[in-house]
This record gives C-alpha cells, structure tokens and sequence, in this order.
C-alpha cells in the first residue's frame, strides 16, 4: 500500500512539474516598466519634431472673429489646433475651436514658443506664423527599462517621437540606432526577440521570435565580408576550420581592456591552420580602430549585416564555430580567465 501511495504522489507530482513546464513555455512574454529619463539639451536639439502649418480660413469662426486662418498639427498623440488672427498666435489643444483658456501670443513672423498643456504634461512647441510656416515641438519622451529572461537581460533606451515612433538603444551607450519595428526582431544574446512596447501602459513586452537563435549548438549563418587589408571578398565563418569570430569596436572599455587576451589567443594559434582568429566590424574605420587598439594580429574584415544576423548587441562578443559550421561557445564581456577560458574552448573544437 506504501508503495501504491508513493508511487501516486510521484506520478502527481510529475504532472504538475509538466503543467508548470507547459504553462512557462506558453507564456514567453517579458515585461518591464518603462523608467522616465532625464532629457537633455542635446537630446532636444537632435530630435525635434517638424510639421507643416497650412494655415486656411477658418470655418467655425463667425463673422465678427475677423480674417482668422487656421491650421493644426500633431503634439504627443494629441491633434491640436493654430488659430492666427489680427496678428495673434493662440493654440487649441483639444480641437473645440474654443481658444479661451490659451493665451495669445503676438505673431510676428519670427518662430514663437508656446506650451501645451495635456493632464499633467505640457509641452513646448515652437510656431512660425508664416501663411505656410513650420511647426515643431522637441520635447519627447526617452525612457530606459531593464529586460530579463532567464540568466540573460539587457537594458534598452526607447526614444519615442510623434505618435508611437520609436527608436531603440539596446545597448544603452545613449545611441539610439535602431528604428523599433514589430515585424523586426531585436536581438538579445544570440536570440532573436519581439519587442512591443505600450505607450498607454509605459510597459514594454518582450516575445521571443521564431527566427532561429545563434548561440552554442547551432548552426552558423555564413556571410560574406571584405578584408580590411585588401578589400578581398571572404565568407565568414571559415568553411572547414575553427574560426574564433569576435565582435567588437575602439571605443568599447571591455574590448580594450580584452587587448592582452586577444595578444595572448594570437600568440597561441597564430601558427596552427586549422584556427581562423577574425575581428568583425560593421565599417572600416571601426576596423582600423580595433587593428590599431583592440587586437592588431587577428584578421580584420568588415561586415554590417553580419552583427544583425549573428544577433550581436553587447561587445565584446565571442562566437566559436567549429570546422562543421556548429556553434560551439557564445559569450559576452570581459573577465578574468578569459584567454584560458577561451584557448580551451578553441582546444576542443579542433579534438572533436
């Protein structure tokens, strides 16, 4: 009977284990809370947003207004409107035509700041009263938020401009390079992910993609790059050697400080043919600078797709691809042991 017992308490057991395995794997989505960052005068004068005021006469407005000219523009997700009359500017936040609570401003053909107000928020825009003049307003909204799935994150800057356009940093360097896109999937350690981010919600969700992730025990992408030194075409990983890919640029601390460990991987497979040691960068000038800084005696070639296929986000990054075209070892950052950690890596590769 004790026997009876226990083995239905294991089998009971077994199936909540695979409930809960089954309900993880279901539900993939991480997500995080966007965190406000300060925005800066630089961040100001790069991104600011531009539209076209085509000013008309104004429908609404009866008889004793006068000659008003109307037009309107987008300000967050809001339309607004620019009502110019007798040679006053004042602005309609919430499409009413009722321009009593907005202060009139003297329209005298140079570009004047005004400030909106929606709830909590105001906003300055800058208008230029012009007949067919330009308004802009550069106060956006950039925000920082940490994902994390398992034992890997990253934390991102979202940069969101007009109505729900964004740009990502994924690497948080304060670039923001990437222009976010649903059907594009962002790359976090070698897997590939779908960011959707809620504006109404300030949450950002993170899904993994069905692309294929490229990471250990799968198979390389292959792509063709050109030699810093000669211009020659080449394809990358190398068919038929173990080719230790390294993803790196001048300016990254962790790569610099890596410099002895790419010296010390040279000096122990410089003379070994089966063993390919190769820099990728995304231009030759990131190239010079990592021939010149970061690792002088690997061979340099450039590629900027390869750092999207390869799904490459922080540097340094490591990629062992063995003679067969499997990825052997992935790994990112700088630590102590690494030139061990890496050579033995490279050993086992060339024995299997």
């Amino acid at each position: 009977m004790a026997r009876v017992h226990r083995t239905f308490f294991l089998l009971t057991l077994a199936a909540i284990l695979l409930n809960s395995l089954g309900c993880a794997s279901s539900n993939h989505a991480v997500q995080s809370k966007l965190q406000p960052v300060t925005f800066g005068e630089e961040q100001t004068a790069l991104f600011p947003i531009r539209s076209t005021l085509k000013f008309a006469p104004s429908e609404t407005d009866n008889a004793e207004a006068g000659s008003a000219e109307y037009g309107t523009m987008t300000v967050r997700d809001h339309e607004i409107g620019v009502r110019r009359l007798d040679g006053m500017i004042a602005v309609d936040s919430n499409l009413n035509h009722s321009f009593d609570d907005e202060a009139s401003i003297p329209a005298s053909g140079k570009p004047t700041t005004h400030t909106v107000r929606f709830d909590n928020e105001t906003v300055e825009i800058v208008i230029n009263a012009k007949p067919t003049g330009r308004a802009e307003y550069a106060v956006c909204e950039l925000w920082q938020t940490p994902l994390r799935y398992g034992n890997e994150s990253i934390t991102i800057g979202v940069l969101r401009l007009g109505t729900g356009m964004a740009f990502i940093d994924t690497d948080a360097d304060g670039t923001f390079e990437t222009y976010w896109d649903k059907k594009t999937p962002k790359a976090l350690g070698g897997r590939f992910w779908t960011l959707d981010l809620d504006y109404t919600a300030r949450r950002a969700s993170l899904m993994p993609s069905e692309q294929e992730p490229v990471e250990a025990g799968y198979q390389s992408p292959s792509i063709q790059a050109t030699r810093l030194d000669s211009d020659q075409q080449v394809i990358v990983p190398h068919q038929n050697k173990v080719t230790l890919l390294l993803f790196c640029h001048k300016d990254c601390y962790g790569c610099r400080v890596s410099a002895d460990t790419f010296e010390t991987l040279s000096s122990r497979f410089a003379q070994n043919d089966q063993v390919r040691l190769v820099s990728v960068n995304r231009s030759d000038e990131e190239a010079a600078g990592c021939k010149a800084i970061v690792c002088p005696n690997f061979e340099h070639v450039v590629s900027a797709q390869s750092w999207d296929q390869f799904g490459v986000t922080p540097t340094p990054t490591f990629i062992l691809v063995d003679a067969d075209g499997t990825i052997r070892y992935r790994s990112s950052g700088a630590h102590n042991g690494l030139a061990s950690e890496l050579s033995q890596k490279i050993h086992t590769a060339l024995q299997d």
